[in-house]
């Protein structure tokens, strides 16, 4: 019996190593798991040498990024502590700057460490879920509403989900670009916290794209204060659309800006 279920426990691992994609980003080694987020995307780590027997494994920022996308306000004193008290059981420790979350560790040491880098995603994965279950049921639909409107626009060329690697060396991901001139991110809602990442995402990756425009696409929620976040926005050159007139009317909007502005 015991060796049945070895053979099944190798059979599993086998599994995971057939799933895992190890890809070179120029020095930085981009590794895709087969673990979910919330958006159903497989969760992302990258790893580099700093020295000859010791390595950077990093999330790259994209998960506390995405809870900022979703509203939280990760500054105040109840997500630090949780957050803390998460980093602290993985031995993983969080960048000042771009809040990415890290662990260095020797050759010998990161199959462990890659773990605990992974698991920590995937707690604060989980407590952001629990947190914002609303939210990301409304944002997940809002981002299928837009795909499928570009079905109406037979000209346009649809990239889903195009990454840039910018100043940082790690890659950054939005929803769609169309005609290899324009980003468009999805909000099914906004918040001064969800702008500011936005930006610095972008801001980051503005490197790589410079003859690419970014603009956001905001659902039209009834009572939504979008005044901050919108002007945060424009000051970086990213143009908000609300679709208050539908989505079909906020693309079109979108589009024939970026037109205007290369003329």
């Amino acid at each position: 019996m015991i060796d049945s279920f070895q053979s099944l426990q190798n059979r599993y691992w086998d599994w995971v190593r057939g799933q895992t994609l190890i890809q070179d980003l120029g020095g930085i080694y981009e590794i895709t798991t087969p673990y979910l987020d919330r958006f159903n995307d497989c969760v992302q780590i990258y790893a580099r040498m700093l020295e000859a027997d010791k390595i950077l494994i990093t999330d790259g920022g994209g998960t506390l990024e995405d809870l900022a996308l979703l509203g939280h306000s990760l500054s105040s004193d109840k997500w630090t502590d949780v957050i803390r008290e998460i980093l602290n059981g993985f031995n993983v420790s969080m960048d000042a700057k771009d809040r990415s979350l890290y662990a260095e560790c020797s050759i010998e040491d990161f199959p462990v460490t890659a773990h605990n880098v992974i698991q920590t995603v995937l707690a604060i994965i989980d407590l952001g879920y629990m947190s914002t279950s609303l939210k990301v049921t409304r944002q997940a639909p809002f981002r299928n509403r837009v795909k499928r409107e570009f079905a109406f626009f037979e000209n346009w060329e649809i990239a889903d989900n195009p990454r840039f690697t910018g100043r940082s060396g790690v890659p950054r991901k939005f929803n769609f670009m169309v005609n290899n001139t324009t980003v468009i991110q999805c909000f099914a809602s906004i918040t001064k916290q969800g702008a500011d990442a936005f930006v610095c995402s972008w801001l980051d990756a503005d490197q790589e794209s410079e003859h690419i425009r970014c603009s956001a696409l905001i659902q039209d929620v009834q009572g939504q204060s979008i005044d901050t976040p919108c002007a945060i926005m424009k000051y970086y050159d990213i143009k908000p659309v609300v679709a208050s007139s539908g989505i079909r009317n906020g693309l079109l909007e979108i589009m024939e800006s970026a037109e205007i502005s290369d003329q």
